[in-house]
């Protein structure tokens, strides 16, 4: 349910740590429209263009974003129309999440945490072990 809030709202995130599949992550949960555009960020920042074979990647993850905006924004306007018409079973639910999107993210090994490779993660939610609100940060 946490991460379907996420996904459906406007500009919401915050730090998170998971537990998935033996594996901790750390990072800041986000929608799904925020990790795809920032994975289109990160790309166009860092691919050649010249080269014809990457050229457009990026363009993937914009069109994945732009389709969750589309989605989100269609089930704003029903659940309006919804309570404009006081008839709250016509509501829209909420998508069923399917994923943990994080940005920022970093796996913890052992009692290392690497505070420069933070990157783009996206984990299957079915994989999610278990949670913890909040950053995991390196022990001084």
């Amino acid at each position: 349910m946490l991460v379907e809030i996420i996904n459906n709202a406007d500009d919401l995130d915050f730090g998170i740590t998971l537990s998935a599949n033996g594996a901790i992550i750390t990072g800041t949960l986000v929608s799904a429209e925020a990790y795809g555009r920032g994975v289109a960020e990160m790309l166009r920042k860092a691919q050649n263009l010249a080269d014809p074979e990457i050229q457009g990647f990026d363009a993937l993850f914009t069109q994945f974003a732009d389709q969750r905006q589309v989605e989100r924004e269609e089930r704003k306007r029903r659940q309006a129309a919804a309570q404009e018409n006081g008839d709250e079973e016509d509501s829209p639910q909420l998508d069923p999440a399917r994923f943990v999107h994080l940005k920022n993210a970093v796996a913890v090994l052992g009692s290392e945490i690497s505070e420069e490779a933070r990157n783009w993660w996206r984990v299957r939610l079915e994989d999610v072990d278990g949670w913890s609100v909040g950053f995991m940060s390196r022990g001084r």
